[in-house]
């Protein structure tokens, strides 16, 4: 068996077992380090880990607090990627067979995962000598043996670190991973003999590029752009936050969600709003007037104020600015999506609330007059009244159950959706469809995402609510897919699990159980039958 032998034992950490093992310990305890003892309680859900190189007397305190962090996971194999330092072989290198050795022992390399990344990737080589010295991977095992008692590993060094390059290896290493209990590793030190300030100001550039995740520095790509096209449903999380604030406003990520909207031509916005019955103590409102409602607010998405032109922030005399949006419909426009309503509304209770401000706007005269026309010509059986969007407001803190289905313009659906949202509880709760035309064959377009922002106060804290995004992908099982017995299972699921008592911080109660994101998820798919 071909043992790759170490390189840096006795330079960037001891060469013998017994001091190996002290100084990994002291490593964690250092007042730099974690100061606690591996492994740790946790419910985190860790992918990957930045962890530099430098040699435990340097590094080894920082690299503790990413270990003490992973040390709880099930891991079986780790891919390990980190620089060429040498430039000995190829741009992109791996081994195929063998073994790593260190004073701890003997690392399996995982050929299987070798041969498949050297495969799909097309890039990656396979290059024993180009590993022999380098020791940007060797110093992370020992502190991968102190924590994990067996695992293997995929190891990669990068001399071309291209955005094509990496781009490629990445995908490569996704698919390889799926379906897979894996760790991935970047091995690095960050920026090297530099001044302290400008280190600092270089490795704080870097890590905020890689908490944002944002290669490109727009809203979204034309390759996920394309890629949506060619799906039956897309599901989107939540997007936005405060680190984007100060980009101009065609950047922002919401204008990625907009252009999503617009181009696949989602024109209806499916928002109902539920109070399950054991969430009517989590109401604002006094039980008696949530229980038991169950509302469908349908909203015109790609019309009217937030699309319409022309728009924007212009100088005008005396040095002031003027703010331009400009609100407009057709009638068809109008009419399509009032027909969603009544179609949706012949399987609920057969009425529809259409709302608009006729009073004040003509716009608002044209989609109540459309409105009414669709109803006396296709929909009869259906019974429609009309309401202005401010009294619709208040009737919905008033008594809300008086409605089944809302129809609304973009702008007043907005509002009105979120304001239903919060009758029942939390906004963590509740799910959205947005739909387009049927095409020839019957299939529509289709996006499916939570009500919620993307409450960037709470990220990675375990604290938000899963349910919206779980019943947004209900409604694309259930609208897009046809599988209407999958989506009853699943909606049956979060009723099972509420019905147990578990709750997230925003619906917690006196008497129930509170449990994080990741917690109550498990705890739904559990109940799954």
């Amino acid at each position: 068996m071909r043992v790759r032998k170490p390189a840096v034992s006795g330079l960037f950490y001891p060469p013998s077992k017994d001091d190996l093992l002290q100084v990994i310990e002291n490593c964690f305890m250092h007042s730099y380090g974690p100061q606690k003892k591996p492994p740790v309680d946790s419910d985190k859900n860790i992918i990957g880990m930045i962890c530099p190189h430098a040699g435990y007397t340097y590094s080894g305190p920082i690299a503790a607090h990413s270990y003490y962090a992973s040390s709880s996971l099930d891991v079986d194999l780790i891919v390990m990627i980190g620089p060429n330092h040498y430039g000995i072989g190829s741009g992109i290198t791996t081994m195929k067979e063998g073994s790593w050795e260190t004073p701890l022992g003997l690392i399996s390399i995982d050929t299987n995962s070798v041969e498949n990344v050297v495969r799909i990737s097309g890039i990656v080589d396979y290059d024993n000598n180009a590993h022999s010295v380098d020791h940007c991977l060797e110093v992370q095992l020992p502190m991968l043996q102190y924590i994990y008692e067996k695992f293997k590993i995929l190891p990669i060094i990068m001399w071309m670190q291209d955005k094509e390059t990496a781009t490629d290896v990445g995908k490569a290493i996704a698919e390889i991973i799926k379906n897979r209990n894996a760790l991935l590793i970047a091995s690095s030190d960050f920026t090297h003999y530099e001044p302290n300030e400008e280190a600092h100001k270089k490795d704080n550039e870097l890590i905020k590029a890689i908490l944002e995740i944002d290669v490109n520095k727009i809203p979204i790509t034309d390759e996920v752009f394309y890629k949506s096209l060619e799906c039956e449903a897309v599901i989107l999380g939540a997007c936005g936050g405060p680190k984007w604030d100060n980009l101009e406003f065609s950047k922002k990520p919401e204008r990625a969600l907009l252009k999503l909207r617009k181009e696949l031509k989602l024109f209806a916005n499916l928002r109902p709003a539920i109070c399950f019955k054991q969430l009517v103590d989590s109401s604002t409102l006094k039980p008696e007037i949530v229980s038991g409602l169950n509302i469908m607010i349908v909203r015109e998405l790609i019309g009217g104020i937030y699309f319409g032109e022309p728009r924007g922030i212009k100088p005008i005399e005396n040095g002031e600015r003027k703010g331009i949006n400009t609100h407009s419909y057709t009638s068809s426009e109008i009419q399509r999506i009032a027909r969603v309503a009544f179609e949706l509304a012949k399987k609920r209770n057969n009425k529809v609330t259409s709302c608009e401000k006729s009073n004040v706007m003509e716009s608002g005269m044209l989609w109540r007059e459309e409105v009414q026309t669709v109803q006396e010509k296709e929909f009869s059986e259906v019974k429609l009244n009309h309401m202005l969007a401010d009294n619709c407001a208040m009737q919905l803190l008033r008594n809300p159950k008086q409605f089944d289905v809302i129809l609304a313009d973009n702008l007043f659906g907005d509002m009105l959706s979120d304001e239903a949202a919060m009758l029942t509880g939390s906004l963590g709760l509740l799910p959205s469809a947005s739909l387009g035309a049927k095409n020839k064959n019957g299939q529509i377009r289709s996006l499916y995402e939570p009500v919620h922002g993307s409450a960037p106060d709470i990220a990675g804290k375990g604290l938000a609510n899963p349910i919206a995004t779980i019943l947004s992908f209900a409604m694309a099982l259930k609208y897009s897919l046809n599988l209407d017995k999958e989506a009853d299972n699943l909606e049956k699921a979060v009723q099972d699990v509420l019905d147990d008592g578990l709750r997230t911080k925003d619906i917690i109660s006196k008497g129930m159980k509170e449990v994080s994101t990741s917690q109550m998820g498990d705890a739904i798919i559990s109940k799954l039958k």
